[in-house]
């Protein structure tokens, strides 16, 4: 449920160090806070650090899908970057206290041309983004949401992850009534 990405964390350390010119910042935020928004124009790159945060995509009718739950390593923006998308496509909001890079979307360009490494480990976080985008789809129309939802519980557990009702119906994009319908089936076996 909380991607990760190690490889690209342990690069952005190492470039963080390395940067003369200061374009890639270290900086903080409480939980609550996002680190991109929907709809706002693509000036920086993030890459979290430390915490954990929620992307999500608003729907023309308000309804909220939660995309992924993200850790360490994960990137936002980038996709929007190299697509040369104007505004971001999906917003992303701090769940606790987060510690992320910050770096012109100039400067995430220069290091996929320039930094064959930072290349590689770009392109395999998006085959793996859309790898878990396909899975999760697939799932999603295989199974029913009574067995979604008793995956997100057994995840969540072993993650240490609490997410509230209304998250977890954004998240298997179904309403919160059916949330509570399925809790009380799944609490009375």
């Amino acid at each position: 449920m909380i991607t990760t990405n190690n490889e690209l964390l342990q690069l952005l350390d190492r470039l963080y160090r390395e940067d003369a010119a200061e374009n890639i910042t270290l900086q903080n935020c409480a939980p609550g806070e996002y680190l991109c928004e929907q709809g706002r124009n693509v000036r920086n790159v993030v890459v979290i650090r430390r915490g954990i945060a929620k992307s999500f995509h608003i729907e023309e009718n308000t309804k909220k899908y939660i995309l992924f739950i993200h850790g360490i390593g994960q990137i936002f923006g980038d996709w929007e970057a190299l697509g040369h998308i104007q505004l971001f496509q999906n917003s992303v909001v701090t769940m606790t206290h987060t510690e992320f890079y910050k770096m012109p979307v100039r400067t995430f360009l220069h290091l996929c041309d320039t930094n064959p490494k930072f290349c590689r480990v770009m392109l395999t976080e998006t085959s793996h983004r859309m790898a878990l985008s396909l899975i999760r789809a697939s799932k999603q129309s295989l199974y029913p949401i009574k067995h979604a939802l008793t995956r997100v519980i057994e995840e969540m557990r072993a993650q240490n992850l609490t997410l509230s009702k209304q998250d977890m119906a954004d998240y298997l994009g179904v309403e919160l009534r059916t949330i509570n319908r399925l809790l009380k089936e799944i609490a009375t076996f």
